[in-house]
């Protein structure tokens, strides 16, 4: 993957970051919080359940494009109430051996033909369910994985392995699922009892599978390492943590924060990736350079505002230029929608740019 750019110039002084500034985006979480709750208004985020379907010329194209969506969406609901019936203690071994695998090895097919784009935009929609939120958690943490393993140029052996493993990372959370869901964040004691997950997931599968692969056991152990060594529960550092569990850890802190909680509303992908880099050290640098490459500062899907005031939809990113994606225009700077969407490669408009997302 060639390093056409460097992810340091996210943090460069420009128009853009200047004003990205008045939607209250800070490099650290903590700052973060505290301008969020000292604002008037919180930033915009995107609702994607009131995305706009781009019109398209052929009626051939169009046509298989809408059975691809049909597709990927009941892909999508598929996983979901897998998900459901594993984590809450309801699976029987076939359900992890063939569901699990079966379902990954789809996603994986729409990955590497490049026609994953709607099962990208489940994946950063807002939950249909919000109370539900670990169910979409272990899938949308399952797809952008893969994501992640398709950019490190993984073999499809190795993909199966890392889907397998997003997928059940979070299964030891359903024993602590009275505490996790409270509308408030957690104190010392109650999350030092929810570090435990880590423990009781591998028990859980290891009881339902019997030979279970070692690596998805190792992943969900150390999906909270970090690579500085501030990670639970071995503090475990760089490369003695496995490299799925790192992506997996990028990928769960990633999708947590794009989507509410029962404590707080979610980030902005932007407001994310800001504070992620933010916390340098954190996370192999390569991985979310990776991430930032195959998901996006601005992914596909997610509805932004312009500095000339039109709103559109992000159609793709452009390689190396992670703040200029392709943009389809949908309403004009007065907020009339347009008969004619109009679409604009930022790469080749200098004078345009992104100055926030919008719902």
């Amino acid at each position: 993957m060639g390093e056409k750019f460097r992810i340091s110039d996210i943090f460069k002084k420009s128009k853009e970051e200047k004003k990205s500034s008045d939607y209250g985006i800070e490099f650290s979480r903590l700052k973060l919080e505290e301008k969020r709750g000292s604002q008037k208004q919180p930033a915009e985020e995107v609702n994607f359940s009131s995305a706009i379907r781009r019109e398209e010329k052929e009626p051939k194209k169009e046509t298989t494009e809408r059975k691809e969506r049909i597709s990927d969406s009941a892909l999508y609901s598929e996983a979901v109430a897998l998900a459901r019936k594993i984590y809450s203690n309801q699976a029987k071994e076939s359900d992890i051996t063939s569901g699990v695998y079966s379902i990954v090895k789809r996603m994986i097919d729409l990955i590497s033909r490049n026609a994953s784009e709607e099962l990208l935009k489940s994946a950063l929609a807002e939950y249909l369910q919000p109370e539900d939120y670990l169910y979409y958690h272990a899938v949308n943490v399952c797809i952008f994985s893969l994501h992640l393993g398709q950019g490190l140029a993984y073999d499809r052996s190795r993909l199966v392995g890392l889907g397998v493993a997003a997928f059940l990372h979070d299964v030891g959370l359903s024993r602590y699922a009275d505490i996790i869901n409270q509308p408030k964040r957690l104190n010392l004691q109650e999350f030092n009892e929810v570090k435990q997950h880590t423990i009781i997931g591998p028990q859980i599968i290891s009881d339902i599978v019997k030979d279970v692969d070692i690596n998805i056991l190792e992943v969900m152990r150390q999906e909270h390492e970090r690579f500085d060594g501030s990670g639970y529960l071995k503090s475990l550092k760089d490369d003695n943590i496995h490299e799925y569990a790192q992506i997996v850890g990028l990928c769960d802190v990633y999708e947590a924060m794009i989507h509410q909680r029962p404590y707080r509303q979610r980030y902005s992908p932007l407001e994310t990736i800001k504070t992620i880099l933010g916390n340098k050290n954190t996370f192999a640098h390569k991985l979310v350079k990776v991430l930032i490459e195959n998901i996006g500062i601005f992914p596909v899907g997610i509805f932004v505002e312009l500095n000339t005031k039109e709103i559109g939809e992000v159609l793709e990113g452009n390689a190396g230029l992670p703040l200029r994606p392709v943009v389809n225009i949908l309403f004009d700077s007065s907020g009339r929608k347009l008969k004619q969407p109009r679409r604009i490669n930022l790469a080749d408009s200098p004078t345009v740019y992104i100055s926030g997302t919008s719902s």
